[in-house]
């Protein structure tokens, strides 16, 4: 399967929609369960994928679309299940370092999602590529937290997925602003990196 999707939106739910429509916004509160923020501390990462909170994405957009929801819920353990555990890993957060191991990249989102803050997130699918075991998706996120008057800088960031017997999982994110858009709206209101 070889296959290029360009500039289409892309509305997260639990499972992904793509319409020709203008990409929506979706309001999610954040979740916080202590609970299962020290589960994950106490059972890591190789018991984490084999446990109930297991992800297995059928497809490089439910896999995304399982991402997306564990960063809009602030679901830590939802977001580390989504991460590939068997392959190399590469996270880079906006202006942050290279991270590439399974315990750094659980580290630097577990300080992103510890907000109990309402966060209101547009995700527009860019440009998609997929092969047999691999997919590169392209996207925009506009993310901002209408509680605390926050208005993120727009951010571009590609998610690459791999296939393995489990499933479709993350193995890396990389995310940068978007210093085109940036520029635009940075008259308005001031604009943060989110993550």
């Amino acid at each position: 399967m070889n296959s290029f999707h360009g500039d289409c939106p892309l509305q997260v739910r639990a499972k992904p929609t793509i319409d020709s429509g203008e990409a929506q916004s979706v309001t999610i509160y954040n979740r916080l369960d202590h609970t299962n923020k020290l589960a994950l501390k106490n059972v890591g990462h190789s018991q984490l994928v084999s446990g109930p909170r297991a992800v297995i994405s059928r497809s490089p957009s439910e896999a995304e679309s399982a991402f997306y929801t564990a960063f809009r819920n602030g679901d830590h353990i939802g977001m580390m299940a989504v991460w590939a555990t068997n392959s190399a890993l590469v996270c880079v957060h906006p202006m942050g370092p290279r991270l590439e191991s399974w315990d750094q990249i659980s580290a630097s989102w577990e300080k992103i999602l510890a907000s109990d803050s309402q966060r209101l997130f547009e995700i527009r699918l860019k440009a998609s590529w997929e092969e047999t075991d691999i997919s590169v998706r392209i996207v925009d996120e506009l993310i901002s937290v209408p509680t605390r008057g926050l208005q993120f800088a727009p951010v571009i960031a590609t998610n690459v997925y791999r296939y393995s017997n489990n499933g479709w999982h993350m193995v890396a994110h990389h995310a940068s602003v978007d210093a085109t858009r940036y520029r635009d709206i940075r008259d308005e209101e001031p604009a943060h990196t989110h993550h």
